[in-house]
């Protein structure tokens, strides 16, 4: 059998409601990812990154892929809003 590579992934900055969404519908089966409780201040992201192949972001800009921990902040892309 083959094994297949997990990314390590952290959801960078979940809240109490999207945590009790991420628990109905992350199963077993899913990849495993680290919660990060609350928000997490701009300047915290890359360290928070660190480690970590994919990170998820609900609120806390930028949204980091942990690849870009090599590169200044402000080369992580930031989530964009609609008018």
């Amino acid at each position: 059998m083959e094994r297949i590579a997990v990314p390590k992934t952290l959801f960078i900055d979940s809240t109490p409601d999207i945590d009790a969404v991420w628990k109905r519908v992350h199963g077993p089966k899913d990849i495993p990812v680290t919660v990060n409780m609350g928000p997490v201040d701009e300047k915290d992201v890359p360290g928070k990154a660190a480690g970590y192949d994919t990170v998820m972001s609900g609120t806390t800009p930028p949204t980091c892929s942990a690849r870009s921990r090599r590169l200044p902040t402000s080369r992580c892309s930031r989530p964009t809003t609609s008018p």
